[in-house]
């Protein structure tokens, strides 16, 4: 690349033949790629006040974005577009990097899943179950519930707890109440172990 300097008549530019390596970009492929763009396009879209084809090295150049992280491309029919931060997930101000929106819940964990489709998930923590109820929700229940569920299982009864609730003792004290239909899926879940 550069000057060619043994043309006859002057210096001309040399341009590199072809497409760029993945994450880069330009005349020269010398030029990054934005760092939010897996691969992006070799040159931006001209503009009339352009002097020269510039490299595709903005946000709204990408083409690709990175398979680990949770972003896909704005744009569907158009050449090149933004990589966006899919549902449940956040730009970081810290690596301008997507990444999954940790739950309120201190018992789940965020994940992504590259899929396809990419995803966020928010599994139970290690040392918790995940229970699920006949309303299609879920619960993640620390072990030693998961436990005293499992082996109380003939003996479970609602004792004080209000109705369609499972009183669950893990010692001296008053008993947590768990929701019915967590604590048989439990149970099945065990039964099928």
């Amino acid at each position: 690349g550069g000057l060619d300097t043994s043309v006859p008549y002057g210096a001309r530019l040399v341009f590199r033949a072809g497409p760029c390596a993945i994450g880069w970009t330009g005349a020269k492929c010398d030029v990054p790629c934005h760092h939010t763009c897996y691969h992006c396009q070799q040159f931006r879209e001209p503009k009339p006040t352009d002097p020269i084809r510039l490299p595709g090295n903005t946000p709204a150049d990408c083409v690709a974005c990175p398979d680990e992280e949770p972003s896909l491309l704005s744009a569907r029919f158009a050449k090149a577009g933004t990589c966006e931060c899919i549902d449940e997930a956040e730009r970081s101000s810290e690596d301008g990097k997507c990444h999954c929106i940790q739950p309120d819940d201190e018992k789940r964990e965020a994940r992504f899943d590259k899929g396809p489709p990419k995803k966020c998930r928010h599994p139970c923590r290690r040392g918790t179950t995940e229970a699920f109820g006949d309303d299609k929700t879920a619960v993640c229940l620390v072990k030693t519930v998961v436990r005293a569920i499992f082996l109380n299982e003939e003996t479970l009864d609602q004792g004080s707890c209000p109705t369609g609730m499972y009183a669950i003792y893990l010692g001296d004290g008053a008993p947590q109440c768990i929701r019915q239909d967590y604590a048989k899926s439990i149970v099945a879940d065990f039964g099928d172990r």
